[in-house]
């Protein structure tokens, strides 16, 4: 393999992991609630595994406080 295809493949990979790094570090705020900190949580939806912020409301109420809606009638447990 050349020098140049493996240069291009590593700056590549480097990309996409510098692309995850940001996008978990998101959620991360200090002094604040965010949203983004819980909408990735997985919970068992009618037997699917699926992410809170699909069947739910998420936002900010206070600077410290989330708050949270969803429809009564849905069954919703945390996945453990």
């Amino acid at each position: 393999m050349p020098a140049d295809d493996i240069l291009l493949d590593c700056e590549e990979q480097m990309d996409k992991t510098v692309e995850h790094l940001r996008h978990e570090l998101r959620g991360v705020r200090t002094g604040r609630a965010s949203p983004a900190l819980v909408e990735n949580i997985k919970v068992d939806y009618y037997g699917s595994q699926t992410d809170l912020r699909a069947i739910s409301a998420i936002s900010r109420s206070l600077m410290r406080s989330w708050t949270m809606t969803r429809e009564p009638a849905w069954q919703v447990s945390p996945a453990l």
